[in-house]
């Protein structure tokens, strides 16, 4: 059975002091009970007191430092990763002078199709007589010439 189940909610189920009970052992803050208690824990128990030596060896600005630093590493590789290429970007004004262009060559087009008057060295050649007219009372020969070969 678990010898330390008498220390409270600042233990684990395992028996084994949380990370904020251990840096107020490490920081004398605890009182001397709690301390007691600490102290007998760490004979015991080779985890906790290698934590509790690093936690010693570990200076808090140096530990800081890497952690900012790892933490901005990770974030770099992170959004370096999310990038993806991007095949046709374009800004906004890119594409309005675009839009733009398109829609003077269709007013263009428009214009010189439907509005545009001809060419002054060109007219429009006169429409061709129908055939297949006839007329009443007018001789099958003019109607139709090609019954006389």
């Amino acid at each position: 059975m678990n010898s330390n189940h008498h220390l409270g909610q600042d233990w684990g189920p395992e028996g084994h002091p949380s990370l904020e009970v251990l840096r107020g052992y490490q920081s004398e803050r605890l009182s001397p009970e709690q301390n007691h208690q600490v102290e007998r824990h760490l004979v015991s128990c080779e985890l906790c007191s290698d934590l509790v030596e690093g936690m010693d060896m570990a200076q808090a600005a140096k530990v800081y430092k890497a952690v900012k630093e790892t933490r901005g590493r990770v974030q770099h590789y992170l959004a370096k990763k999310k990038r993806k290429p991007r095949f046709f970007v374009w800004s906004a004004w890119q594409t309005a002078a675009i839009l733009l262009i398109l829609f003077f060559c269709l007013v263009l087009m428009v214009y010189h199709f439907y509005f545009a008057p001809s060419a002054p060295g060109k007219q429009n050649p006169p429409p061709k007589p129908s055939t297949t007219a006839m007329h009443l009372g007018s001789p099958a020969s003019e109607v139709l010439p090609e019954a006389q070969a």
